[in-house]
């Protein structure tokens, strides 16, 4: 038992039992809409402090007889001795203060006397016992306190006798006032309206209950409406009932009378009594002829014999009229008791034999007639009898015991979910998504087919009807075929006759003989039978036993009248039940729910106990189990039945029952179910302990044994409750389908919930009640109630949910199933069970009927018939596997379930036909009590028992992977990222309006674009070398020159070119080789060029069209770039590309940023495919540039104070300026741009060069620069005197060109470290732009002459655009609660400002703290800061952080950064002289720094690698001032890195509360400058170390090859991660959520196919199989949202888009967590990726918004989810570890070394230089903010 897996969310067991497990939330949130509904609970008012005394009464005969049992009493007597006591002594015992069950207890209000008492019935004749003794003894005093510590949760045992005693006090009124049948209380006299006729009458019987409530205690009111005969005498009965009965003709009825009249009750009226008789049947003589011995008591005479007439007539006074008819005997055993008729009254409340309920009552009436019964408004309908419950005229009983009822009806909001995505056939033999009716959620076959079959080659028709229906025949096989149900002609049509059903023997050797003739002719037996009857026959049981058990043929049965006139839909539900019986699928869910999608293989079992007739002490009870043997369509049921003791409602060998499921499931699937949900029916609150403590737990040690440890849930059902939901409106309509209800009106700490799933076209809907007991699987409200109202969908006769959830359907007519089959008699099987009832639509046909629960288990509207029987039922034989209703796992919808609503169904609304239930297996051999065994025939196989084979071979690591089934169909053996699960969020607090930087582009959809490849080479190439490769400006020009050469064949302005390879145009192109000369452009040595032009693709704009739409999940790349190309064709001839965004070529004069640098604002553009369709996204980004001006200008500006006539001074700053730079020369004609590699050594004047002059022969002669320029281009040099420019290309090429000549070129970026203050400030200014500024700036660029949406390029190629930003609608989902920790180390809810979402530390502290002992301070600066100390110290203790006095505070000089080796043996001897003192090393040392500077990476290298000491640095200037606000954050920072926690959500979102252990995991990558080829990229991945809490990380850093995006140990780091949560937490993790930063939509393919499959690979060989959920999150894109309104305001944080501009089917969304005090505040762009956790939409997007609030340094939401947050910083924190290993290796090497110079590069790929010290590996050692300027990140 130790093994067994208990939730975690149970309670605590109670004396060794486990009980119920508490609701895991607080209700689910999901739907589509809200309503307002009514509840019939009615709250009741008490006091607490009363007490009600039980008192036991234990009546007996005043003088009993001395042999003999102890006699009993029924209820009227014992009733009348009670009240007979209560009237003699009033005082002692008063009646009003009372009440009584009318057996052996009294509760009362008041003491009562105890002892015994004598009681005399002195008035009431015919008993012969008058006398009796009474006693009294008091039991109990029941306290009502209990019941509110229960109700309160303060105690889990629920307090029965508090509850026995009220419900008893409760019903006294109306037991005294009403008559008590049928488990409800109905009025004394009928109402004439309610007449039947033929002496019934309908009687409404008042129901009631108490029930504990989330809200307290409720009377739960309902009636229910039964057919009594009416209380009037026999005779008139007799005329109502028997049509024609005269009495002058009785022995012509004489049979008529006595069916009518046997068995039932009577009163007499010839004498006083309240006794009852029952009618043992007619006397043989009339009346007169009646004749019998009497004794006269009072003298010693003889007997004499008198006549019955005489005896009435002196007796009692009454003379016989109608004395020629015979008597009723109403004797009991032997003695005669005969009384004439006239004299005789029907009892009231006797319920007809037939246990049913008439009267269709209208909804709205019902709903009236329930507020009548407790608002005493004038009603005629219900006066008198409803009223008496709580009416002070009839009765004070509540109100005297301190009970006060809340008059009317509980308002409670209910939950409208939407229904699941259905998927039918079609012809083309795929499947479509099915149209749900939005009212009544159902759908309908005509345009669509069934989702697979079996063609149907061997079958026949047996007509036992008189009339031919061959007809019918083609009928059948042409709508079977517009089903996609291949139906062929059948064998045989052979007319029998009725009586042959009760010829077993005959039947048997018929169904035989036509199965062997099936076999000679088709070479297999039958698949099916259609049988036509022409009524409802009991016969059908024997052909169905025959036939199942005996034969093994299918059989379907109809009613002649259905198929003569062979109505299309009546054709329609035949094929389909067909079809499922023999193994098709007539539909299915698209997808399972999410909350099940990364469980494995999962298995519904559904439980249930049918028991015989109440009746019927004899019979067996009969359990059923069915299970889903297909994963995951779960739509294929097989049966395991079994007898056990009468009347058991516990199962008795369940274990083994469910393991025989188990193992069939293993059979066909070739995987055992990891995870079960058991659906158990037909059991009341008081039996769940029975459901826990025995059938579970035979379960679960019936599985240990087997070494299976699934995970299990269990649910019960139930239909036989109370509780009705009205909508609150004056519409006469019933609750839509979908409707959930939990909260309110259920149970105060357990998890249950109302769900109506069925649409309610008649009656008053009833909705299913599900109770969890048990959830291993961890559910939510929300995933358990989707689960539930999803399978309700999944019948596969029915075409519209079903009311109660299909395993619990099925188990019920399993069990049911079993009565015919053991050979019960025929009104055992109709009685047989909790009301087997069966609805009212076509009885006899196979399915026809909706079975409800009769006897009042399943409500108002259900029906009953004689003809239960008619229910189809296969069971099984020695355990082999049988018929199951779909061949192919995973495809099919259920097997044979509902056709049509019956009227009835279940609750009464319709909910469900009934049907032939063809279930498969039904379990091995009886096993129980009788010896009866039922099999099914062997040959009733499974159509296709295993899977189907895979075309070829997975490998073997591929095998076990969990896929999540919400993905798209796999593309080529790679996975795709998921579809979006709905249709988008819908959780807020409020909704505003939105304006997107997304212009909406129009194109033809039939348009095509024509991609050319273009190919430049040199006319005359080199014979020798690799070919030539040419800039973009050069390759611009050779494309211009050709197109101008012939503009008719190459029209340029229909043309779109990329700059390098590639050419979209909008019009054919002539192709070939063509020959282009560059006559006017100097300086090129090449100017002759061959150009190759090939039609490389035709590209159809319709692809996209099939991609936005889904029709297509592989994206049309090709087209996307076209389409990209041709949008920045305008801007690129236009404007200048550079940093990836176009510049103007002139700068904005107000942007100058001095110095020689302005600020530029580059228009960003690209192309996205929305849901709205594709939209150009337009955005711009801020860079200094350096401005395109004169060289020598340039320096003017740049360098303060430069003057050309003393350029020696500023030589070296010069050369710093300009080295590196691009510029274009003004002496020739040229767009070339040259490089400046440096300056000349000697002045323009002194530079004197060989010069040869290719024209002549002449030797080469020495030329000066000036001379040159003077003579070669016309050009006096002015600034002689200075060095010119050296724009040599290679190191042996001179170029030497005066400074005066060149031009800085235009579009190079100058580097923000570089700017100073007043430069940077400015540039802030200019790039933080306030909302309604950037709006205007994106709207200029839109309508700007050179940016994309100008010129005529897009016009050409049939595309436009909408110039307006797109409008949507944006939700703000609420902050978290947050919970900050107070002064008495308790927590308080922190207060989160409504505005900025922000929240202050200034009344509390941090949650958790580590009491910092052994630190100390570095201080590196020149003045002292000792004075930061105590400062520090104070303000970390209101923090509630015990900062003890540092060991050491040292002052040490700057140098020391960079002398490793020193800085080393400091940090060591430190952490010694720690150990020495305190015992161990030292916390942290916090370091001070008088700047930053990059001696920073070797202190965070030396002590996080070498020696394993936290350090934690900061500026001198911020220690001098002090700052509260920076103390604070200091003390923070500290607290977080020693493992303190200093703020936390007060809970994990719901979606994440069932998941057990949930790991969070962030990945980034960070790559070095772009000019830098040799240093290795560093990958990081951080995880959480704390659940529920979720805000500690710890981080892995790995080198790996330069610029790999992918990481390349991805599955090691992460399980490295893994393994240290294990230890920390001795258990792994459950969940594994993944945010992964850095990667662009090109790179998810790579993500999910390469790192995923790594990480899963890596798991799967430890045999470690979490869920995982993967995330990619981006900063780096185009989107803006501007609120739309004239506010000059951010997005409030918590602002979520996720509609309109996302993508058409994946599931991403925009959320803007943070507030955006400067500038315009950017969204974050969330893209999942993979999901085997099936979050919805609002459970991610509240999920990443809550973990946004727990970033530990700061007090308000951060922008980015943290795992990416911190992911980020631990790489770049490897970074700098890179930086300090090169500085290091290159400050050792010495200058003699013969080491290459990459050595120091190749050295800082070594994994142990990074890998951190084993002190550290555990804590939060990279996350402090970083220093921004002394670095060399790639800034992103």
């Amino acid at each position: 038992m130790q093994s067994l897996k208990i939730s975690t969310s149970s309670p605590p067991e109670v004396a060794g039992k486990s009980g119920p497990i508490n609701r895991p939330d607080n209700g689910g949130r999901n739907d589509i809409r809200h309503i307002r509904l009514f509840a019939n609970h009615f709250l009741l008012n008490y006091n607490s402090g009363s007490i009600i005394r039980h008192y036991d009464v234990d009546v007996k005969p005043d003088l009993p007889s001395k042999n003999g049992p102890a006699m009993k009493f029924p209820k009227a007597v014992l009733s009348m001795i009670r009240n007979k006591l209560f009237s003699d002594d009033p005082d002692k015992f008063p009646l009003s203060m009372t009440a009584y069950d009318g057996e052996k207890n009294i509760f009362s209000a008041v003491p009562l006397p105890t002892g015994s008492f004598k009681v005399e019935l002195l008035n009431e004749e015919g008993m012969k016992i008058r006398h009796f003794r009474v006693e009294v003894q008091l039991v109990n005093e029941l306290q009502f306190c209990k019941l509110d510590d229960y109700i309160s949760g303060k105690t889990l045992s629920i307090p029965r006798d508090v509850l026995q005693a009220l419900d008893v006090v409760m019903k006294e009124n109306p037991a005294r006032q009403m008559i008590y049948a049928c488990r409800s209380f109905h009025p004394t006299r009928p109402y004439p309206q309610d007449d039947l006729g033929r002496g019934i009458t309908a009687s409404r019987g008042i129901k009631h209950s108490l029930k504990p409530t989330t809200q307290g205690l409720a009377l739960c009111l309902d009636y229910s409406v039964f057919p009594f005969r009416k209380q009037m005498p026999v005779i008139d009965f007799l005329k109502e009932q028997i049509p024609d009965f005269n009495l002058n003709s009785f022995r012509r009825f004489r049979k008529q009378v006595e069916k009518v009249l046997k068995g039932l009750k009577v009163t007499v009226t010839h004498r006083t009594t309240n006794q009852k008789y029952k009618i043992a049947g007619l006397t043989d003589e009339n009346t007169q002829d009646i004749s019998f011995d009497v004794e006269n008591p009072s003298d010693q005479t003889p007997l004499r014999k008198v006549s019955l007439v005489s005896y009435f007539r002196e007796k009692y006074n009454k003379e016989v009229m109608h004395n020629n008819i015979p008597s009723l005997d109403l004797a009991k055993s032997n003695r005669k008791n005969y009384v004439p008729m006239e004299f005789c009254m029907i009892a009231g409340g006797r319920e007809k034999l037939l246990n049913c309920m008439l009267g269709r009552i209208l909804f709205t009436k019902f709903g009236t007639q329930l507020f009548e019964m407790v608002t005493y408004v004038d009603f005629n309908y219900f006066y008198g009898a409803h009223s008496s419950i709580f009416s002070s005229d009839s009765g004070d009983i509540p109100q005297n015991f301190g009970i006060g009822v809340d008059l009317k009806m509980t308002r409670v909001i209910g939950r409208v979910i939407k229904p699941p995505w259905l998927k039918l056939g079609t012809s083309k033999g795929r499947w479509t998504k099915a149209t749900v009716d939005r009212v009544k959620c159902d759908w309908n076959l005509k345009r669509n087919s069934v989702i697979s079959s079996k063609p149907i080659r061997l079958w026949g028709i047996l007509d036992f009807g008189s009339s031919s229906i061959e007809k019918f025949i083609p009928e059948l096989i042409s709508r079977s075929e517009r089903l996609d149900i291949h139906m062929e002609q059948p064998l045989f049509y052979k007319c029998l006759p009725m009586n042959l059903l009760y010829e077993v023997d005959e039947l048997h050797q018929l169904l035989k003989s036509l199965n062997n003739e099936s076999y000679e002719i088709g070479g297999a037996c039958l698949q099916i039978i259609v049988c036509v009857m022409p009524k409802e026959d009991p016969g059908y049981n024997n052909l169905k036993w025959i036939s199942e058990t005996k034969v093994g043929i299918l059989t379907q049965c109809c009613l002649t009248k259905n198929c003569n006139t062979a109505k299309d839909q009546f054709l329609a539900n035949l094929a389909l039940k067909i079809n499922a019986k023999l193994g098709g699928s007539n539909v299915e869910l698209i997808e399972q729910p999410h909350s099940l999608q990364s469980k494995g293989h999962v298995m519904f079992l559904g439980a249930d106990v049918n028991h015989p007739g109440s009746y019927n002490s004899t019979s067996p009870s009969i359990a059923a189990v069915v299970g889903t043997m297909n994963w995951p369509a779960a739509n294929q049921y097989i049966a395991r039945i079994c007898p056990q003791d009468h009347r058991a409602e516990k199962i008795l060998k369940f274990g083994g029952m469910c393991l025989e499921l188990v193992n069939a499931y293993t059979r066909l699937n070739q995987a055992r179910p990891e995870t079960i949900v058991l659906f158990r029916h037909g059991v009341s609150d008081g039996q769940f302990d029975m459901v826990l403590n025995e059938e579970l737990m035979d379960l679960k040690m019936t599985f240990e044994a087997s070494n299976y440890f699934p995970t299990i849930t269990v649910v019960v059902a139930q239909k036989r409750h109370k509780t009705r939901l009205f909508p609150e409106s004056d519409k006469n309509e019933n609750v839509p389908p979908g409707t959930v209800v939990d909260t309110k009106i259920t149970h105060p700490i357990g998890f249950d919930f109302y769900l109506c799933s069925h649409y309610g076209a008649i009656g008053t809907s009833k909705p299913a009640h599900c109770q969890v007991l048990l959830d291993e699987n961890r559910f939510t409200s929300d995933e358990l109630e989707e689960l539930t109202y999803g399978m309700c969908f999944t019948c596969a006769q029915c075409t519209k949910p079903v009311s109660l959830v299909p395993p619990v359907l099925y188990a019920d007519r399993a069990a049911y199933r079993a009565f015919p089959l053991l050979g019960l008699s025929s009104m055992g099987r109709y009685s047989a069970g909790r009301g087997r009832g069966t609805g009212g639509a076509r009885n006899g046909e196979d399915g026809g009927r909706g079975r409800g629960r009769g006897r009042g288990r399943a409500g108002d509207h259900q029906y009953r018939t004689r003809h239960h029987q008619q229910q189809n039922w296969v069971s099984g034989q020695d355990g082999r596997t049988q018929t199951q209703w779909q061949s192919r796992p995973g495809q099919g919808g259920p097997g044979s379930g509902f056709v049509r609503p019956a009227r009835g169904g279940h609750g009464g609304s319709g909910g469900a036909g009934g049907g032939r239930e063809d279930w498969g297996p039904a379990g091995g051999r009886f096993q129980g009590h009788t010896s009866t065994a039922v099999s099914v025939h062997s040959r009733i196989e499974p159509h296709n028992s295993s899977p189907e084979k895979l075309s070829e071979p997975i490998v073997s690591a591929m095998q076990a992977l969990k896929i999540s089934t919400s993905s798209p169909p796999e593309v080529a053996g790679k996975l795709v990222p998921i579809k979006r699960p709905d249709n988008g969020g819908r959780n807020d607090s409020r909704r505003i309006g939105l304006c997107v930087n997304h212009f909406l582009l129009n194109y033809n959809s039939g348009s095509i674009i024509r991609h050319y490849d273009v190919d430049v080479k040199p006319d005359l190439p080199s014979k020798n070398g690799p070919p030539m490769k040419f800039p973009k400006a050069v390759l611009s020009m050779i494309r211009n020159k050709l197109f101008s050469d012939d503009p008719d064949k190459f029209p340029l302005s229909m043309t779109a070119y990329d700059g390098k390879k590639n050419i979209f145009s909008a019009v054919p192109l002539p192709t070939g080789t063509f020959k282009v000369e560059l006559s006017n452009e100097e300086g090129m040595k090449i100017r002759h060029f061959r150009v190759e032009v090939q039609l490389v693709n035709e590209l159809p704009c319709s692809k996209l069209d099939d991609y936005i739409s889904g029709k297509t999940s592989s994206i049309p790349r090709n087209v996307l770039q076209a389409l990209d190309v041709v949008m920045k064709e305008n801007p690129a001839r236009q404007m200048i590309y550079a940093c990836r965004s176009f510049h103007p070529t002139r700068p904005c004069p107000q942007d100058d940023l001095g110095h020689g640098i302005t600020a530029s604002r580059g228009i960003k553009c690209s192309l996205k495919p929305t849901c709205q369709g594709l939209a150009l996204c337009l955005d711009y980004s801020v860079f200094p540039f350096i401005k395109q001006m004169p060289v020598i200008d340039f320096l003017k500006e740049h360098i303060p104070g430069f003057n050309p006539n003393n350029f020696r001074g500023f030589m070296k700053e010069v050369e710093k300026a300009l080295k590196g730079l691009k510029v274009t020369v003004t002496h020739r004609t040229t767009n070339e741009k040259y490089k400046i590699a440096g300056l000349t050594d000697e002045n323009t004047q002194d530079i004197s060069f060989d010069f040869e002059n290719p024209s002549e022969q002449t030797p080469p002669r020495k030329v000066s620069l000036v001379s040159y320029f003077r003579e070669k281009y016309n050009k006096e040099v002015m600034h002689n005197n200075i060095p010119s420019l050296d724009l040599g290309k290679k190191s042996n090429r001179k170029n030497y060109v005066p400074m005066e000549f060149c031009m800085i070129a235009g579009g190079q970026k100058y580097a923000k470290e570089l700017l100073d203050k007043k430069q940077s400030e400015k540039l802030r200014e200019i790039s933080l732009a306030w909302p309604k500024v950037r709006e205007s700036t994106i709207y200029d660029m839109v309508h700007n002459r050179d940016g994309p949406c100008s010129g005529d390029i897009p016009q050409n190629f049939g595309i436009g655009v909408d110039l307006k930003m797109t409008r949507v609608i944006g939700r703000v989902i609420k902050p978290p609660w947050l919970k900050l920790g107070t002064s008495k180390g308790r927590w308080t809810k922190a207060t989160v400002d409504r505005v900025k979402c922000d929240w202050n530390l200034k009344r509390n502290s941090v949650i958790s703290s580590k009491p910092i002992r052994l630190w100390g301070i570095l201080d590196f600066g020149s003045p002292s800061i000792e004075k930061l100390i105590p400062e520090l110290i104070c303000r970390s203790e209101r923090l509630d952080i015990h900062m003890e006095q540092p060991l050491f505070y040292k002052r040490l000089p700057m140098n020391l950064l960079y002398e490793v080796d020193d800085l080393h043996q400091l940090l060591k001897s430190l952490n010694n002289e720690s150990y020495e003192i305190g015992g161990a090393c030292l916390q942290i040392i916090v370091c001070v720094m008088p700047k930053e500077d990059p001696g920073y990476n070797n202190l965070k290298w030396i002590s996080e690698t070498k020696v394993g000491i936290l350090t934690q640095c900061c500026l001198t200037k911020n220690c001098n001032t002090a700052k509260d606000q920076f103390l604070a954050n200091l003390a923070l920072k500290i607290n977080a890195k020693l493992g303190g926690s200093n703020v936390e959500l007060i809970e994990q979102p719901h979606s994440l509360q069932s998941k057990g252990h949930v790991m969070f995991v962030g990945a980034d990558v960070n790559h070095p400058g772009s000019y830098n080829s040799t240093s290795p990229s560093i990958a990081a991945v951080v995880g959480t170390m704390n659940w529920p809490a979720a805000n500690q990380y710890i981080a892995r850093i790995c080198p790996q090859d330069n610029r790999a995006e992918k990481i390349l140990k991805f599955g090691g780091m992460c399980l490295e991660l893994v393994n240290a949560y294990t230890r920390l937490n001795q258990v792994k993790p459950d969940t594994i959520v993944l945010f992964r930063d850095g990667v662009s939509d090109g790179q998810f393919d790579m993500v999910l196919n390469e790192e995923l499959m790594d990480l899963k690979m890596t798991f799967e060989a430890l045999n470690y199989f979490p869920t995982i959920t993967v995330v990619v999150a981006q900063k780096r894109h185009t989107t803006r949202l501007f609120l739309d309104s004239d506010k000059d305001e951010n997005v409030p944080p918590g602002t979520v888009v996720d509609t309109k501009i996302t993508h058409p089917f994946g599931f991403d969304f925009y959320l803007c967590s943070h507030y955006g005090h400067i500038g315009t505040s950017k969204s974050a762009h969330y893209h999942v990726l993979w999901d085997e956790n099936g979050f919805t939409s609002d459970e991610l997007q509240e999920l990443i918004y809550a973990m946004c609030f727990t970033c530990a340094q700061c007090t308000k939401p951060v922008s980015l989810v943290p795992p990416v947050w911190y992911a980020d910083r631990a790489a770049y924190r490897g970074r700098l570890y890179h930086d300090s290993i090169e500085w290091y290796q290159s400050s050792a090497s010495t200058p003699s070394s013969s080491s290459p110079p990459s050595r120091s590069s190749m050295a800082s790929f070594d994994e142990q230089l990074y890998k951190l010290h084993p002190n550290l590996e555990n804590s939060m050692f990279s996350f402090e903010a970083s220093p921004p300027l002394f670095t060399r990140r790639d800034r992103r």
